[in-house]
């Protein structure tokens, strides 16, 4: 008679099954509703599915962490105006844009939007884009 192993299970394939779940569940969130970009008044919705769709087909998180790497340009700071002589300023800013292709017209172009709006297209976390502009700043690409 033959024991049975008391060695676990492999659940690799639950396992990698579950990680892809994750990286393509990503969902269009609510509007930014800023007054200076009208982020979602110039992006319409259908392009903000495709380019949600385009995020979520990406293969891996390194693949979609370096999508939204070459969607942030880094700007350095050119005057600093510290309100208190103790606090510190910032050395740089960010700004965000989408490459939308009209399909009609075979052109494509990008356009600028918020932070919010950024994050709320593509459904992530502020903390996720933190550590991609955080990884720019430092070896000016994605982690």
């Amino acid at each position: 008679m033959l024991k049975k192993s008391k060695k676990r299970k492999s659940k690799e394939r639950l396992r990698e099954i579950i990680k892809k779940r994750r990286l393509s569940s990503h969902k269009t969130g609510l509007g930014c509703n800023c007054i200076r970009l009208k982020c979602f008044d110039n992006v319409k919705e259908e392009d903000r599915k495709v380019l949600a769709r385009y995020f979520n087909s990406l293969s891996s998180k390194d693949a979609q962490d370096s999508y939204f790497a070459s969607l942030i340009t880094l700007n350095n700071v050119s005057r600093r105006r510290p309100r208190n002589i103790n606090s510190k300023g910032y050395n740089s800013s960010y700004t965000y844009k989408l490459f939308i292709t009209n399909h009609e017209i075979f052109a494509s172009s990008f356009v600028y939007v918020c932070f919010s709006a950024f994050i709320s297209i593509f459904g992530i976390k502020k903390g996720r884009l933190e550590t991609i502009k955080r990884s720019l700043l430092t070896t000016g690409h994605s982690p």
